[in-house]
Formats: C-alpha cells, structure tokens, sequence
C-alpha cells in the first residue's frame, strides 16, 4: 500500500469514527456534573486523538465555562438538555477559537432561546415571577414556553453539517491527491515527507482562512443579540 494509499484510508477511518450526538441521545432530565462529564466521555471518546489520555470534559472546565458567561449557570448543581448542547458546540469551538470569542458566539443563544433547567417549574425566571405572584396574592403565572429553542437550533445546524460531510471528505480527496502529485522528481522517502508536508501545509491553510472569517464574523456580521 503506498503512502497516498494509507492517507486515504486514514481519512476514511476518522468519518467512519466521528458520531454526532443527536438531540434524541440527550437525557430527558437534569444530570449532575458527573453525569454530565460521563455522557460526554462516553459519547465523544471517538473524536479524540488520544483515546486514552485526551480529555473531552472536565469538571475544571465546565466551571470555567460557567465562570466565563460561556456557559449559562446550574440550577441547584443540575444541568440541563440545554447546557448538554452547549457543551457540544463548545466542545467543536474550543478547538480553533478562544474562550472569549465563544463567549460572544453564544451570548444571544444563551440571552434569548437557553433554559438552565429541563423542568420549567425549576427556572430561576418562571420562580421569581411565581414568588412576585403570591406576595401580590395573584393567580401563578403560565409557564412560557420559548418559540425557538437550544434543541430546534441545534437540530437546525445538525441537519446542516450533515449535509455537508460529503463534501468535505471529497474536498479532503481532492487535496490528497492534489498532494500525491507534488514533488514529482522527488523519489522514495524523501518524497513521502515533502508530499506529506504539503498535504499538513494544503489542510493548514484552508483551516486558517476560515479561521479567519470566523473571526471577522464575531467581531461584528451578524452576531447581534435578537430583538
């Protein structure tokens, strides 16, 4: 098997390996952070380079995050379906941007659409306008129930990526063997590592520019907070 062979295979392994967790995988209740920690552990082990050492989630972080505004806070050391999707999108972020810049990215989903529990009568909100109610002797107020939610969004860019992933593997294609036919005159192992080289150099500078835009599009197209 030749070296262009075995990148080959390597790609299709890493998209055979990558399982997006769906919005149906997500527990139904609130989990404690351990739980949290564990269904992260469990469900995204595959997307990590090293198996065994690499850490996909930590209490540390989780904190951190929560600290930050990243992440929107607990309610009674529980964390909900909405903080669970959070999580992932952190998760895929945290790879090329900083934590500020997540911090900017969500603000307006965790202003307007993330509840910090799964049970209704558990939100902070729907609980100070409760205890406002009975002091004034009125009758409870109806629980509201958002129009768009964490979960319709997420499904919304699931479905997205999803369609998407051919592409991206033919275009992963397409830049090996762009690669395989550099260096032409250049034989045996030498000519692996400067193929190998320009493939590593092909990947890293599309990562860069959209890197780039990503960041253009936070310092301010789009981002504003929902009216």
């Amino acid at each position: 098997m030749s070296k262009q062979e075995r990148i080959e295979e390597e790609l299709e392994k890493i998209f055979e390996a990558v399982e997006f967790i769906r919005p149906d995988d997500i527990p139904r209740i609130d989990l404690y952070m351990d739980q949290v920690t564990t269904f992260m552990e469990e469900r995204m082990r595959s997307l990590t380079r090293d198996p065994d050492h690499d850490k996909i989630l930590t209490k540390t972080m989780i904190n951190n995050y929560v600290k930050n505004k990243v992440l929107i806070p607990p309610v009674k050391k529980k964390y909900g379906r909405d903080h669970m999707l959070l999580l992932i999108f952190i998760y895929y972020m945290k790879n090329f941007l900083s934590l500020e810049d997540i911090r900017r990215i969500l603000e307006p989903i965790n202003l307007s659409y993330a509840r910090p529990t799964t049970n209704p009568e558990d939100d902070p909100e729907y609980i100070a306008e409760l205890t406002n109610a009975r002091k004034k002797k009125l009758p409870p107020p109806e629980m509201k129930q958002p129009e768009m939610t964490v979960t319709d969004i997420y499904e919304s860019i699931f479905a997205d990526i999803e369609s998407q992933l051919d592409l991206v593997l033919e275009d992963c294609r397409d830049k090996i063997a762009l690669a395989g036919r550099s260096f032409p005159d250049v034989e045996g192992k030498e000519g692996e590592i400067l193929r190998s080289f320009d493939l590593i150099c092909l990947m890293s500078a599309e990562i860069y520019m959209k890197k780039l835009f990503v960041e253009r599009l936070i310092d301010g197209l789009g981002l504003e907070e929902p009216r």
